[in-house]
């Protein structure tokens, strides 16, 4: 009789994390679960403030699956922030909840019904908020999004508030939480033109120019 072994482990992190701007100070990871199901969580200990809007969709969030780590897809751009009583106006791209599971489109019935509609949405276009964080009519008070894990119907996308607190308070045990710092340049320049980098998190420091 043979005996199925199920590995619930990841292996160690590779510490690389993709981003759309290098004006960023990144710091060493510290030591983080390799457990199904953990995850590492990235925010912005400021706005990038020459950057209005993100260059990719992101998640900055890299969730340990049987896979392996989700990639970490990470912006600090102004506009990934929302306004108290306004979360319904939040038009950023971040595409995962707070857990690194990744959001459902809003214009499919699966895996979780709903019945919201373009009017809803600050896009006017159910099609156009895509799988997109949002707070659709500002149902739940800050961007949310239903997720593709059929056994978790929706999730908070821990979108911070714009003249909020930048930390937020963790919603998951089973995590480990990082931050880095948005960069400040006299010239709004910062280490090379290129976007959709990959860093890797050892100390690694961009010059301005």
């Amino acid at each position: 009789m043979n005996t199925l072994f199920i590995i619930l482990d990841c292996a160690v992190n590779d510490g690389k994390i993709y981003v759309d701007n290098t004006c960023v100070t990144l710091q060493t990871i510290l030591p983080y679960n390799t457990k199904y199901g953990s995850n590492i969580t990235f925010r912005c200990k400021s706005r990038l403030l020459q950057q209005s809007v993100a260059g990719f969709k992101f998640c900055p969030v890299e969730l340990c699956t049987p896979g392996g780590w989700t990639d970490g897809y990470i912006s600090c751009a102004r506009t990934e922030c929302y306004h108290e009583l306004l979360s319904k106006k939040y038009m950023g791209t971040r595409s995962c909840g707070f857990s690194g599971t990744s959001c459902q489109l809003w214009n499919q019935q699966s895996p979780h019904i709903h019945s919201h509609v373009s009017s809803d949405f600050p896009d006017l276009d159910i099609d156009l908020a895509m799988n997109y964080c949002r707070d659709p009519g500002g149902s739940r008070g800050e961007p949310w999004c239903y997720t593709t894990n059929p056994d978790v119907t929706w999730e908070f996308c821990e979108i911070p508030q714009c003249a909020g607190k930048v930390y937020i308070k963790d919603r998951m045990i089973n995590r480990f939480v990082f931050s880095f710092s948005a960069g400040y340049c006299k010239n709004g320049i910062c280490g090379f033109s290129n976007t959709y980098l990959v860093f890797v998190l050892r100390g690694l420091k961009r010059n301005c120019y």
